[in-house]
């Protein structure tokens, strides 16, 4: 069966930049729709941008993506196309709520079939169940990860468990993708 065209980074965006799917688009700056390679290996998604992403109008551009960017940085998966995105592709106050979550879920589904990614990680419970539901764990290594601001917040100790199971993770990962590259 052949594989169907890949849609160009450009096509997405322009067909996305100015949604109007629901009413976070009220609020919002600008539409964060992805940040890193259009043909990742590993997708990391969150649930949507917040207040310091929606204004400096970067994917993952706060300190939560600085943080996943230095755990990547220290496993061997740092080499590997790499791509981030969210859910929800508005800044939300809080978790974003189901109507929000099906309005952006087409345009979802669009990115995924673009990247075609090999492996998609959840940051954190909420985004892992929303990829749970959105994607068939038969067609895509599905892991979830500790959330970034999580890690930030924990104490010390807590913080140094996290970043080493996440970074775990992410050698895990790397693992699996040299063995099923091909």
């Amino acid at each position: 069966m052949p594989v169907a065209k890949r849609m160009p980074w450009k096509s997405f965006k322009e067909k996305h930049k100015s949604c109007t799917a629901c009413d976070l688009c009220k609020e919002r700056s600008k539409v964060l729709l992805y940040r890193g390679a259009w043909d990742a290996d590993v997708l990391f998604i969150d649930e949507s941008p917040n207040n310091f992403a929606d204004a400096v109008g970067t994917v993952m551009g706060d300190s939560y993506g600085q943080l996943l960017d230095h755990i990547l940085e220290q496993s061997n998966l740092s080499s590997k196309s790499i791509g981030y995105s969210y859910l929800v592709c508005c800044k939300s106050e809080g978790s974003p709520k189901k109507p929000e979550i099906k309005a952006c879920s087409s345009r979802f589904m669009q990115m995924i079939h673009a990247v075609r990614p090999k492996v998609v990680v959840g940051l954190g419970k909420q985004s892992y169940a929303g990829l749970m539901v959105a994607l068939d764990p038969e067609r895509y290594q599905i892991h979830q990860m500790a959330h970034p601001g999580v890690i930030m917040r924990a104490g010390d100790v807590q913080q140094h468990v996290m970043k080493s199971k996440s970074l775990g993770l992410m050698n895990d990962i790397n693992y699996w993708l040299d063995e099923n590259d091909g």
